[in-house]
């Protein structure tokens, strides 16, 4: 297809107009904002539950969680009565880069949340958020890979997020900023090396910033600390200044025949309050665990959790 339009997809994760805007009228975003208006954009309702994992899936299959079966981050087996945590050997639907591929056209995906194990694309694929730590099954194929970290460096998959309770924020933003200049470099080692029919590349860490940074961000927030804003409150911010500039450097590859997208899961916005039903019910006496099925259930989600589920997703789940 040498020469025909291409198709590139952009991700930003947790991208949202309310961190948006304000930065389009500071000048802070010039390729987000040039791009948008040379083309077209607004919002969108993401997927029912609006949870990466879901979202993703549907931007990537065409169809609803109903149907392409990634529900939450984990779920429940019946028969088996253990919990199982959602990849894409569950998936039920064949994604975009599938489809090409068959078609003989060749793709790049990189760092799609939930798209682990990878699939053996005509092309190169390397997963994102929910590739376990051990690192099997994250890339296809694997010499192309090793020749990339041989040119770029190390090749930093997903966030570290350190601590079991409030993270250290100061190492968190550290491993945030080493995935961010790893997922650039990687984008531009792929994109120098070949002419590809279909690119999607997916920017993640304005989803962390805002999970982890949101109530040093926002002053109305209830959990809003002066003394931390001062050295937190620009982290988000700056991190969609970071991938403004990774959108920049994309759109150096394209050419006005190209398609261009760049979408997001979901939005965000200050959670100042959690419900949990279950808990609730458990307090009120409405549900009564039995002790032997808590503890069995109980132990099989500390094993999941320590042997196959990543850092960040962990986080999520806690």
């Amino acid at each position: 297809m040498s020469g025909k339009p291409r198709v590139f997809l952009i991700g930003v994760d947790g991208a949202t107009y309310n961190v948006l805007e304000p930065l389009f009228q500071q000048g802070r975003l010039p390729n987000i904002q040039a791009f948008m208006k040379r083309g077209c954009s607004g919002g969108l309702m993401s997927t029912i539950p609006p949870l990466s994992p879901v979202a993703w899936t549907t931007i990537t299959t065409g169809v609803h969680p109903g149907r392409h079966g990634i529900l939450d981050f984990m779920g429940f087996n019946k028969q088996a009565r253990e919990p199982v945590f959602f990849d894409t050997t569950r998936r039920r639907v064949r994604p975009i880069w599938s489809v090409l591929s068959e078609r003989g056209m060749r793709v790049c995906v990189m760092n799609v949340p939930m798209s682990y194990p990878v699939d053996a694309v005509n092309g190169f694929m390397v997963s994102g958020m929910g590739t376990p730590p051990t690192r099997q099954h994250f890339v296809h194929p694997r010499a192309m890979f090793d020749e990339m970290e041989r040119s770029i460096g190390t090749y930093h998959v997903e966030v570290n997020v350190p601590g079991g309770g409030l993270p250290n924020y100061r190492l968190l933003l550290n491993s945030m900023r080493r995935t961010m200049a790893s997922r650039r470099r990687a984008i531009q080692y792929l994109l120098n090396r070949e002419r590809w029919d279909f690119f999607m590349a997916v920017f993640t860490t304005t989803d962390r910033a805002q999970h982890f940074f949101w109530n040093f961000y926002d002053p109305s927030h209830p959990g809003h600390d002066p003394k931390k804003a001062r050295e937190f409150g620009s982290v988000i911010p700056d991190f969609y200044g970071e991938v403004d500039a990774g959108i920049g450097e994309i759109l150096k590859h394209t050419t006005p025949d190209d398609y261009v997208m760049i979408v997001s899961d979901h939005g965000f916005g200050p959670l100042h309050k959690r419900f949990s039903l279950s808990k609730w019910l458990v307090k009120e006496g409405y549900l009564v665990l039995h002790e032997a099925a808590k503890r069995k259930t109980g132990g099989q989600i500390l094993r999941a959790i320590k042997l196959m589920i990543p850092p960040d997703v962990k986080y999520w789940l806690a």
